[in-house]
């Protein structure tokens, strides 16, 4: 059997070489999907005759400060792919948010790790509360198992996908009730 003068064999320079072409077309595709989703956006901003901003926006924290996701992380804040306008004659601003979180090992090294969510903020007359609305995932059933629950609603399907959370449970109600009439 011939190896090469350091020990290693072609298996292992091989297998580095598939996995890092592996790395790269996948950085590559996730590059191209987001251009892709980009192009989409401004598209369809543009067809309703609203702006479309891809650079990266910070200070959205500020701007919307009762907006308590716009905070989160402990940096990196910042606002991108800035849809901005009116559609069906209210003020529309959609838009990409990403921040970070920092975590440290036992050996002192520090980690970054990137968040991404999408948003959209809605002009609207009436006064509004705080209402959130995702999907619901294991950590919720969890919490739900220790009494942390959230609201529920008659639809069990409805319920059992979302996890909806405000500080006043009857106005969330009165909110559900009026779209389902």
């Amino acid at each position: 059997m011939h190896t090469s003068s350091n020990g290693f064999g072609a298996g292992p320079v091989l297998i580095f070489i598939v996995i890092a072409a592996l790395v790269i077309a996948g950085i590559i595709f996730a590059a191209m999907q987001a251009k892709k989703r980009r192009e989409a956006l401004a598209a369809w901003a543009a067809k309703f005759g609203m702006s479309f901003s891809p650079a990266n926006n910070g200070g959205f924290e500020y701007s919307y400060p009762d907006f308590r996701a716009l905070k989160s992380g402990e940096g990196g804040r910042y606002a991108y792919n800035v849809i901005n306008g009116k559609y069906r004659n209210r003020d529309l601003l959609a838009f990409d948010y990403h921040y970070e979180t920092y975590s440290t090992d036992d050996k002192g090294n520090r980690t970054t790790n990137h968040h991404h969510f999408s948003a959209l903020i809605v002009g609207c007359e009436v006064p509004l509360k705080p209402l959130n609305i995702r999907p619901e995932g294991i950590f919720d059933h969890i919490a739900a198992a220790f009494g942390f629950d959230d609201i529920k609603f008659e639809s069990a399907e409805f319920s059992g996908k979302y996890k909806v959370s405000t500080p006043d449970r009857k106005w969330a109600y009165d909110v559900f009730l009026e779209f389902v009439k």
